[in-house]
């Protein structure tokens, strides 16, 4: 579960209209045979237009176009590729999206939410010389500290500002991936380094925000947005890599396979807080888990496939 389907429940998408199955992401096997690139019996990621403007993946069975597809690499169990499509994709590509190099200092707010913790594993994993972030409980904080993120600032005992000049040693963030906004984003504007990059993606605490114009004049940052679809048109990637990435089909397919790669040079897998079964049971589990980096809800597939 992502923090779409909560936007969707809450009636934050007027498009999304009842009834309507759930699910903007997850993963599967292809049934039905007649595409060379994905044959049946194929492994399966997906990400698209699911949950909002049709059925999505809470479905047993469901029909995803073929543009939306990404092979699952043989070493990511289907568990795992079921949380990867929306908040490690995403992720991802705004990393390649800012610039991204190994040695380079990260920030990305909220260590207990989607894009936050897929950012702080995501950078470590491709060689961040700092991959930080933050969170307003200290349980949290211990919490996330026990599972092996080490540059975790605490907001409820130390400023932000403070915490990344602490961890950085006063040279502050190269990248910033924001998904949370509100007042966040202005204090996290100010722990920029010089002519660092600020990606806003998010407003879960807020879509208004107080900047200090200083930090714009005297650091020189550049400040964007994100949008997947942006990124599959290969808008601001090198010349290379759009010769590379020749379709919107191929572009996603190779942000979606070396963000999984890189992923899986990190110890283990993708933070998973719970997998699930379907039905009464996602309901009490979703009131109940404290730590939501990613929700799996398991399908249990027919037997037989479906008439059409």
């Amino acid at each position: 579960m992502t923090p779409l389907e909560h936007t969707v429940l809450s009636g934050g998408l007027p498009r999304a209209k009842a009834p309507l199955v759930l699910g903007s992401e997850g993963a599967g096997v292809v049934v039905n045979d007649g595409d060379p690139e994905f044959p049946a019996g194929t492994r399966v990621m997906f990400a698209g237009p699911y949950g909002v403007s049709e059925n999505g993946s809470y479905a047993e069975w469901l029909a995803v176009r073929r543009e939306h597809l990404c092979t699952v690499p043989d070493d990511i169990d289907d568990v795992s590729a079921a949380g990867l499509p929306v908040a490690y994709l995403t992720s991802n590509m705004s990393l390649s999206l800012a610039g991204f190099k190994p040695g380079q200092s990260v920030f990305a707010p909220a260590i207990g939410g989607s894009v936050g913790n897929a950012v702080t594993q995501l950078a470590r994993a491709m060689g961040a010389s700092h991959a930080i972030s933050s969170t307003t409980s200290r349980a949290k904080a211990e919490q996330a500290r026990a599972m092996g993120f080490e540059e975790v600032i605490d907001l409820s005992a130390e400023r932000l500002q403070d915490g990344v000049r602490r961890i950085t040693g006063g040279y502050g963030a190269d990248i910033i991936i924001d998904a949370v906004g509100g007042e966040l984003l202005g204090d996290a504007l100010g722990t920029l380094a010089v002519s660092g990059s600020l990606t806003t993606l998010g407003y879960s605490a807020g879509r208004k925000s107080t900047i200090d114009v200083t930090d714009l004049i005297w650091k020189r940052p550049s400040i964007r947005t994100f949008r997947r679809g942006q990124a599959d048109r290969g808008a601001d990637l090198p010349a290379g890599a759009r010769r590379r990435c020749a379709s919107r089909s191929h572009r996603r397919a190779s942000f979606w396979t070396r963000g999984a790669h890189a992923l899986m040079r990190l110890r283990g897998r993708p933070r998973i807080a719970v997998s699930v079964p379907g039905g009464n049971e996602m309901s009490r589990w979703i009131q109940s888990v404290s730590f939501l980096v990613a929700l799996i809800i398991l399908a249990a597939a027919n037997k037989t496939k479906p008439s059409s």
